[in-house]
């Protein structure tokens, strides 16, 4: 039998694991968890990002948030969601890092996959 050992690279935000240490780096860029990420998105469409910053602080309080003894309940509206779509110019990648940063990404109706869909057919056909 052989053993290997080789070093293991750890996302800082999301904890994702990598063996090699390149493939770790462009990931941490744009991580969803990352509050300074580079948005490929809003790069490929030529969109200004937005501030993650200031929309997790702007989103923060206008979460519904209650605690039970074993589970904590994250909720937001249909109104704060549509609002920050709107913040994030319809964004898929930049909506789901907020919600992924403020707990509420599963807990939500926005579906990613068919926003990503709508945003790319925009894309090519305004």
């Amino acid at each position: 039998m052989k053993t290997i050992i080789k070093p293991v690279y750890y996302c800082d935000y999301c904890k994702k694991r990598y063996l090699h240490k390149g493939f770790a780096v462009k990931h941490e860029r744009h991580c969803t968890m990352n509050p300074g990420r580079e948005c490929g998105m809003c790069k490929l469409a030529e969109l200004e990002q937005p501030d993650m910053k200031e929309l997790l602080d702007k989103y923060r309080p206008r979460l519904k948030i209650t605690d039970t003894k074993y589970t904590r309940d994250i909720q937001m509206g249909y109104k704060e969601l549509a609002d920050l779509q709107n913040d994030t110019n319809n964004c898929p990648a930049c909506t789901l890092a907020i919600l992924r940063q403020l707990g509420a990404a599963h807990l939500t109706n926005f579906d990613y996959k068919s926003a990503k869909q709508k945003f790319f057919d925009w894309e090519v056909n305004p």
